[in-house]
């Protein structure tokens, strides 16, 4: 009965409210448990976390959040959806299995030989469009993995394998939810998810999270400097995981009172660069990118940016986030094309990454996710716009067809013929 109810629209605004809450209380056990008298670009984000004066920057996102799910509409219901959504992705298979392999090759090409051995961090031989463009495909690609190995399992894993490998090259914290990303293309396509798929996607989460922390660190970068530090260190990468993983959840809450607070002020030209739709290069993002971060490792977060123009600013941010998440998944989730079935599932995932960086990235991290779904909306809503018109003007032609003219007496062609 609830998942009649429910509407798919309101999903991301919700989830994302819980997990600043839960964000906030992490926030508050860490800096109660932890050393961080270290000096580190991490404790000094650490050093400005008070529980009021972040407690008030996430109230305020959350209330932004839950506006945007309050406003009338019915949307699509979640039950049928899902089950729409199921029949699609499984009768398309060999897309996502080719989905997968692009998103992999293209992390790879992004890479080159960094990929196996690196000087510095975040170093590539590719465009930094392109290096974007990756970036945004990798988490498609463990899920397109997920959803291929549905009906192609061997290639599947081997596929999701290989990712896990890249990813862990690229010292992304995407590694530790990628185990969840991968179930969640099994479950898309129908498979049925037990507990020993739960536990799984779990165990590895908390396993995971501590290792791209600890190799960012490391002199020498790539797969190779990565494999050896890890298997040398072994005791120190997992030294205290649980009350890091405790402190990377609540990471939310102090970046974005330091965003807030010690930050520089932001110009209104960092803003509108901010939002500039344009990749990598090809914006004048690049102009503020070094003067919009905390440290190298430690860029901004969209909620403390946008606190800096006042708690309102921070309101109506979050409620047009929470929107534009909404009015999209409407939008696509109507279309009754095959195209915009597999085009909601690609929306689905382009939310929950926005969700993620809008946790602790910031305003651009964001903003491009938003406009690559804002496009693929737009593409869906005027595709479907020309399938009505076309279906419609179908109906009307078949009408007139079946329209037979009635015998007349006025009409000399059925007048009937008089009896001598």
């Amino acid at each position: 009965m609830v998942k009649n109810r429910f509407s798919i629209a309101v999903i991301p605004a919700i989830g994302l409210c819980l997990f600043l809450m839960l964000s906030w209380v992490a926030a508050a056990v860490y800096s109660s448990l932890a050393d961080l008298a270290f000096n580190d670009p991490f404790s000094t984000v650490w050093a400005y976390f008070t529980p009021s004066g972040s407690g008030t920057l996430i109230a305020v996102s959350c209330l932004g959040l839950i506006a945007s799910a309050l406003f009338p509409s019915k949307g699509p219901h979640l039950e049928g959806s899902l089950r729409a959504l199921s029949r699609q992705i499984s009768s398309q298979s060999s897309m996502w299995l080719v989905l997968a392999v692009s998103g992999l090759v293209s992390l790879a090409l992004a890479k080159g030989p960094y990929l196996f051995y690196a000087s510095s961090y975040l170093q590539f031989v590719a465009p930094q469009a392109f290096v974007s463009i990756a970036n945004l495909a990798a988490p498609v690609a463990v899920l397109a993995a997920g959803v291929a190995s549905s009906k192609f399992r061997t290639f599947g894993v081997v596929i999701f394998a290989i990712l896990m490998m890249v990813l862990f090259a690229y010292s992304t914290r995407l590694e530790a939810a990628a185990p969840a990303i991968f179930i969640a293309g099994r479950w898309l396509a129908g498979m049925k998810i037990g507990k020993r798929g739960l536990l799984f996607a779990s165990v590895s989460a908390v396993v995971l999270l501590p290792v791209p922390l600890f190799t960012r660190g490391l002199r020498e970068h790539g797969m190779l400097p990565y494999w050896t530090g890890v298997t040398e260190n072994l005791p120190r990468v997992f030294d205290g995981g649980y009350l890091e993983l405790l402190g990377n959840i609540g990471f939310t809450a102090p970046i974005a009172e330091y965003t807030w607070r010690a930050a520089a002020p932001i110009p209104a030209a960092a803003y509108w660069a901010s939002i500039d739709p344009g990749l990598g290069g090809s914006s004048d993002f690049s102009i503020w990118a070094s003067y919009l971060r905390a440290h190298f490792f430690i860029p901004y977060s969209l909620i403390g940016e946008f606190a800096q123009t006042g708690l309102l600013g921070l309101f109506l941010a979050m409620l047009a986030l929470g929107l534009i998440w909404r009015f999209s998944i409407s939008i696509i989730a109507n279309s009754q094309s095959g195209f915009g079935r597999i085009s909601l599932v690609v929306a689905l995932g382009l939310i929950c990454i926005s969700a993620l960086y809008c946790t602790q990235y910031n305003t651009r991290s964001v903003a491009r996710i938003l406009w690559l779904l804002i496009g693929l909306t737009a593409v869906v809503g005027v595709t479907s716009l020309i399938d009505r018109a076309h279906h419609s003007k179908s109906l009307s032609n078949n009408a007139r067809q079946k329209r037979i003219p009635l015998p007349s007496a006025r009409n000399s062609k059925y007048a009937p013929r008089s009896s001598k």
